[in-house]
């Protein structure tokens, strides 16, 4: 079974800054935030884990989003990762995924 530490160590090799959170639920004793649409669809397409459920989540929020060009997409990205962090994975990644029409 993994462990929270576990889990947040292996992901947080994924974030490169503080991601913008919006509220999803709040109770007297929960409260409840996830990463914004276009931080996560940056993260995805970042990992590029051709192995993985990334490829359908990152089709989702294409479309989610409206993002139809690998320009848009590239746009989303950058303003989160530097495009020095940006492996070349990324780029075939969402090209693939953009000329197979999603």
């Amino acid at each position: 079974m993994l462990t929270r530490s576990l889990i947040l160590d292996s992901v947080k090799g994924y974030f490169h800054a503080e991601p913008p959170r919006e509220e999803v639920l709040d109770f007297s004793n929960l409260r409840i935030l996830t990463p914004t649409a276009d931080y996560l669809l940056a993260m995805k397409c970042v990992a590029a884990r051709f192995d993985t459920h990334d490829r359908g989540d990152v089709v989702f929020l294409m479309r989610y989003l409206g993002l139809k060009t690998p320009d848009a997409v590239f746009a989303v990205i950058e303003r989160y990762y530097p495009r020095r962090l940006v492996p070349a994975k990324t780029k075939f990644f969402v090209e693939e995924i953009l000329e197979g029409g999603g």
